[in-house]
């Protein structure tokens, strides 16, 4: 946003009917189809292969994806059906690429650097915890996983995928990947669907984008269920209509990510 916040009549209102915007775009997205979609131009067409690390971030986000669900029977897999990812990364390298990818679940970044953990506002999905160090993997995982829930990213139950260092706990270099249930276990307990026979076709349950298909004048002006955790963010243009503390605050309210 521009001009609707520099110098609207009502900047807050802008904002917030944006964010409404992009919350219900987000549940008509097919993440299954966007995934392959850019898995597929960022190899050329399959004609040239990923390096090792990409490799384990794109399935990072792949395997996000995949345990995701329509629990509800709603027509769409949101935010809160679909877990959370947790990256370890110093210089930021390792959670950009996972954004990449633009899985449905959020992205934690776990980081020691300021300027990583300010930069994650501008990237999709991700949110910030800005640590002292990296080095101790099991603390801070904890660390992390108590704010994710703390701040309604985490819930009981559901499945966490790990990107985290080989060697060292910085997922920048030598990443390896992890899945778990937030309160113990494989996660591949969380899909109860049996996989299919030998030389059976796989359907998915469900139309996964039939929420692009109810799109209504209520749907735009108004924000998508609350669990929604918005994957796009909302760049705003400083003006003379928002240069008081007060309507700062409610653009931040309303859903401004950078100014």
């Amino acid at each position: 946003l521009s001009g609707e916040t520099a110098n609207g009549s009502f900047p807050s209102l802008a904002v917030r009917t944006m964010a409404a915007i992009v919350s219900n775009a987000e549940l008509g997205i097919d993440y299954y189809d966007q995934y392959a979609m850019i898995r597929y131009w960022n190899t050329l067409g399959n004609r040239k292969t990923l390096s090792p690390e990409e490799s384990v971030f794109s399935c990072a986000a792949k395997n996000a994806i995949d345990l995701a669900g329509d629990t509800n029977l709603d027509g769409a897999i949101d935010s809160s059906e679909a877990g959370l990812i947790i990256v370890f990364s110093g210089s930021g390298l390792a959670a950009n690429t996972v954004s990449k990818y633009r899985p449905v679940s959020p992205i934690l970044v776990v980081t020691a650097s300021p300027e990583v953990a300010r930069q994650t506002s501008c990237v999709f999905g991700q949110y910030s915890l800005l640590v002292d160090q990296l080095d101790d993997a099991t603390v801070v995982l904890a660390e992390a996983t108590e704010y994710a829930c703390s701040i309604d990213l985490l819930t009981d139950d559901t499945a966490v995928v790990l990107v985290i260092g080989q060697s060292a706990p910085d997922a920048d270099e030598q990443p390896v990947m992890k899945v778990f249930r937030h309160n113990g276990g494989l996660a591949g307990a969380l899909l109860d669907t049996p996989a299919p026979p030998l030389g059976e076709a796989w359907h998915r349950v469900g139309t996964l984008t039939v929420r692009a298909a109810k799109i209504s004048m209520h749907h735009i002006l108004h924000p998508a269920k609350e669990s929604v955790i918005r994957g796009c963010k909302i760049f705003c243009t400083m003006g003379p209509k928002c240069w008081s503390e007060e309507t700062l605050g409610h653009l931040l309210d309303a859903g401004l990510n950078v100014a």
